[in-house]
């Protein structure tokens, strides 16, 4: 009986899943080809190369459907601030002085016009005064900074470009005051539009069985983000999630749990500091992810230190996964 209803929902569900696919992908392209004909037609100048918190994006009319299809998996612990794009030649230049006063950790990262992680540099492998130069190929790129543990006088790096265009630091205090100011806002937000965007995902976790595991991780993860080792799966409405983790772990890493809805908006989050994490039952269904800023490599490393565990009703009846 129990596989006759699981054949039964498929029918209904995979057709839903097929939609909701093509749609994300159809809105996604429609976005990127905007993106491209923009830069093409020199429609971005110079203001526009200028440090901007997420905030502000989000800010714009079209900024939170171009976030929830750029980058869905809501960053709920960090300050992010993105530049671009640049037209790059040769190599750019960042100075380490302003990132690492500004926070105690650290990741920098470059994107091509794909959202293709091109480039990565942290507090964890970075000299910890100076410049760093990263050497590209010509082209079109974003660079996204994100602030751990931020310090009231953080502030955007100085970027160098070629040698020729430089682009200033930014003071970041509104920015730390407006980004978790607008998470708050969108806790738990849904409407039909987000959830026919990201329904797919939610299907492809809870029939991970159906899928490649390499498919899965390129579809869910967030666009890439180096020294973080994801963890992710389905927990149902009423449930909750038990996390163990060992002292060497919790001693070398940063560790931030988020639940996510159906729609891929976040329902809670929260750092975790303690060896037993027990999150309250969810007020709905969808996906958590586990992210870990560790000092531990590789990432199969990190996963022996830790034990994850959906639970039905109280964290005392854990179900191991």
């Amino acid at each position: 009986m129990p596989r006759l209803t699981n054949i039964l929902s498929l029918l209904w569900e995979f057709p839903l899943f097929i939609f909701s696919f093509f749609f994300y992908r159809l809105t996604r392209w429609g976005f990127r080809r905007t993106l491209r004909t923009r830069i093409r037609k020199g429609k971005f100048n110079r203001k526009q190369t200028n440090w901007k918190g997420l905030s502000d994006i989000l800010s714009k009319p079209m900024g939170l459907p171009y976030v929830m299809i750029t980058g869905p998996r809501w960053n709920c612990h960090a300050i992010i601030g993105m530049v671009g794009p640049l037209s790059i030649k040769s190599f750019v230049q960042i100075n380490l002085d302003s990132a690492n006063k500004s926070a105690t950790r650290w990741t920098l990262t470059i994107y091509n016009l794909d959202y293709q992680t091109v480039a990565c540099l942290s507090s964890e492998t970075c000299p910890r005064e100076g410049w760093q130069r990263v050497q590209l190929k010509s082209g079109t790129y974003f660079l996204t900074i994100r602030y751990y543990h931020w310090r009231n006088d953080a502030e955007f790096p100085v970027v160098n470009i070629d040698g020729m265009v430089t682009i200033d630091h930014c003071p970041t205090q509104e920015e730390c005051q407006l980004y978790p100011e607008f998470i708050e806002r969108i806790r738990n937000y849904g409407n039909i539009f987000y959830l026919c965007l990201h329904y797919y995902v939610y299907f492809m976790l809870l029939r991970q069985k159906l899928f490649l595991s390499s498919f899965v991780n390129k579809e869910f993860l967030p666009v890439g983000n180096c020294e973080t080792a994801f963890f992710y799966g389905i927990i149902k409405k009423g449930e909750g999630i038990q996390i163990e983790i060992t002292q060497m772990l919790l001693s070398n890493s940063l560790i931030f749990f988020t639940f996510y809805n159906q729609c891929s908006f976040p329902v809670c989050w929260e750092e975790i500091t303690r060896n037993i994490y027990r999150s309250q039952p969810m007020p709905c269904k969808g996906y958590y992810l586990l992210r870990v800023h560790s000092t531990i490599k590789p990432e199969n490393e990190v996963r022996l230190h830790l034990n994850i565990a959906v639970c039905q009703g109280t964290p005392d009846s854990s179900i191991s996964i």
